[in-house]
């Protein structure tokens, strides 16, 4: 599990996310709770009073993994949270250069 806060320089999140349709909302109470040791190095981190946005179009899950992000346009600042990210090598990202044969 990885979870953290990024801060990108003013206006780089609106020209990331201007594509995707957005909602209001923060990480669920659950993903707090449950991963309070992961989380906890963040408290007082970040933004100030965020008001988080995400997109459905933006968060991964499917065979036991999990990535979900949450926008703060006023700072721009990303949080993010993936669940066994790096698990699967065999398929690329999205874009990504495809696996070396072995």
């Amino acid at each position: 599990m990885i979870v953290g806060l990024a801060r990108l320089a003013p206006g780089r999140l609106g020209e990331l996310t201007a594509a995707h349709p957005f909602v209001p909302g923060g990480p669920a109470e659950a993903d707090v709770s449950a991963t309070s040791w992961f989380t906890a190095p963040l408290k007082g981190q970040g933004p100030e009073d965020p008001e988080w946005n995400r997109s459905d179009d933006l968060d991964r899950s499917g065979n036991g993994h999990r990535a979900a992000l949450w926008f703060d346009r006023r700072s721009d600042t990303v949080r993010f949270h993936a669940l066994d990210p790096g698990a699967d090598q065999g398929t690329p990202a999205a874009g990504g250069p495809a696996p070396a044969a072995g």
